[in-house]
């Protein structure tokens, strides 16, 4: 039993051994020409047989740039006759609608060259005007049909610059303010019943802030009053009106000048 097992031992090492050990033994056979041709054809196609090799990298680089650039540039279709014949009529017709407006533009001649100047439309003022003359006049306005070149603007009074003593909380406080401060001698203090200053206590009004300043200085060394203070107040619209004559022409011009005339009005440039 002993023999057996030895000998199958050795047989399995034998069977496994066979496999690398029959390269050693047998000779390698030649592969068919038939596996040949096919590896050959595999590894080089006919198809890489023209390819040259490339001896310099950077005028290769250069040369397909070109290339790219000729193929992607764009390509200029010229337009048909009937096209271009839109493209002439529509040249015309803005050409036409240009010098139409320029006729109506103030024109300067230089030279031999002419020029269209920034000259302003004509415009005059007349006024002020109190609104009890108003009805007269817009009568004579119409029946020179001027009305669509006129336009009526408010004149304001002049703007002033007020002294007063801060508003106080309730409208009897500040009268009573008012009374002590008239006491001591500023007798035009009164209190200011409306607008942004109600209550306070208004002891003078000027032309100039100059004036209002000294004034302001002066009430504070009198009164001992740190609560005094200087505004200025805005010009409120009055009872007169003056009358805005815009882009006129000569012969309107002319109807203007006899309308002022015969009101008796005086007409000015805007502006002036």
């Amino acid at each position: 039993m002993r023999a057996l097992a030895i000998i199958l031992c050795l047989l399995c090492v034998v069977i496994y051994a066979w496999d690398g050990l029959k390269d050693w033994v047998i000779e390698p056979q030649e592969v068919s020409a038939h596996y040949t041709d096919r590896a050959q054809q595999e590894v080089f196609p006919e198809a890489m047989g023209n390819i040259e090799p490339v001896q310099n990298l950077q005028d290769y680089i250069e040369q397909y740039q070109k290339k790219a650039q000729k193929i992607s540039a764009p390509v200029v279709l010229e337009k048909p006759d009937q096209e271009k014949e839109k493209d002439l009529i529509e040249d015309s017709a803005a050409q036409k609608n240009f010098d139409s407006l320029s006729q109506n533009l103030p024109i300067e001649k230089v030279g031999s060259e002419v020029v269209l100047t920034d000259q302003l439309p004509v415009c005059y003022k007349m006024g002020p005007l109190s609104r009890r003359v108003l009805p007269a006049i817009n009568r004579s306005i119409e029946s020179a049909k001027l009305l669509e070149v006129v336009r009526v603007e408010s004149v304001l009074s002049a703007d002033s610059h007020v002294v007063f003593i801060i508003p106080t909380t309730t409208q009897k406080g500040a009268a009573a303010l008012a009374d002590q401060v008239r006491k001591k001698g500023y007798r035009s203090a009164s209190v200011i019943h409306s607008g942004p200053l109600l209550n306070a206590v208004q002891l003078g009004s000027f032309s100039t802030q100059e004036q209002a300043q000294q004034f302001l200085e002066s009430a504070k060394a009198r009164l001992k009053m740190n609560d005094l203070r200087m505004t200025r107040i805005i010009g409120s619209p009055t009872d007169k009106v003056n009358l805005i004559f815009v882009a006129l022409s000569d012969e309107q011009i002319n109807a203007l000048k006899g309308l002022a005339k015969k009101h008796g009005q005086v007409l000015s440039e805007c502006g002036s």
